[in-house]
């Protein structure tokens, strides 16, 4: 298995070689200004220009995760909120109720 993984792994740095694209820890390095230059630098179907494409998407789902999370977070406080909302009201209208009947009678 490690025979075919070294192979794999040749094979990759080969083509790379030979497309003029950086190792993936190279370009996942990279900031968005450098990837936008490294994209400029290969036509539309060019394998580095779908290597490219590819650490884009990469990294929106990286961003959209972040944003994801940090709603999950805010709903939660939010739903936090709204219970404890209920229960005090829940309360006070069970007290409210109890005096105005006795109030009322």
């Amino acid at each position: 298995m490690t025979t075919l993984k070294n192979g794999q792994e040749e094979q990759d740095f080969r083509s790379r070689s030979y497309y003029d694209i950086p190792s993936q820890e190279i370009i996942e390095s990279m900031s968005d200004i450098e990837l936008a230059e490294l994209q400029l630098k290969y036509q539309p179907d060019n394998p580095g220009a779908i290597v490219v494409q590819n650490e884009w998407r990469r990294r929106e789902k990286i961003e959209q995760h972040k944003l994801s999370k940090n709603l999950v977070k805010s709903q939660n406080k939010t739903a936090i909120v709204a219970s404890a909302f209920g229960i005090i009201g829940t309360i006070v209208g069970a007290i409210l109720t109890v005096i105005l009947t006795k109030i009322l009678k």
